[in-house]
């Protein structure tokens, strides 16, 4: 079991190392060469930019019971596919029972926006990191 963030859009990294090294679990960190990420624990891996480049290269890596932490959930429906658990950086977790209604809820939001409206998402809070980190904990068993 490892660990996969997606770490373009990805916040609260450093909090998901932290559970993840005290547990040692690995975690490896993709992002496109256009994000300079350092961390002494994970491996952090640089992809070069490219439309869904980072997605792809996280499908081809992910395995049968890693944990993938991204908000993407074009992304979050093909590791699924591959058996790994997905986890939305607010808290949530993805699964094949709830998926359909995040990938129906991103196309709508993509329509408003071709349409010319504005959708709104609500800041995070310190609430959503700790269900995030309350999530993951609870995914590595321990």
């Amino acid at each position: 079991m490892k660990v996969i963030i997606d770490g373009d859009a990805c916040p609260d990294r450093k909090e998901i190392v932290q559970v993840a090294r005290k547990q040692e679990v690995p975690v490896i960190i993709y992002c496109d060469y256009n994000h300079e990420i350092e961390d002494e624990y994970s491996e952090v891996v640089g992809i070069h930019p490219g439309n869904d480049a980072v997605d792809l290269a996280i499908v081809k890596e992910c395995q049968k019971g890693d944990l993938v932490i991204t908000q993407d959930y074009g992304l979050s429906a093909l590791v699924l596919a591959k058996g790994s658990d997905v986890i939305n950086p607010r808290g949530f977790e993805v699964t094949n029972d709830n998926i359909d209604m995040y990938l129906m809820q991103r196309h709508i939001g993509q329509k408003e926006r071709k349409k010319g409206y504005s959708t709104h998402y609500s800041k995070r809070t310190k609430k959503d990191t700790d269900l995030l980190i309350k999530l993951i904990e609870m995914k590595l068993g321990r």
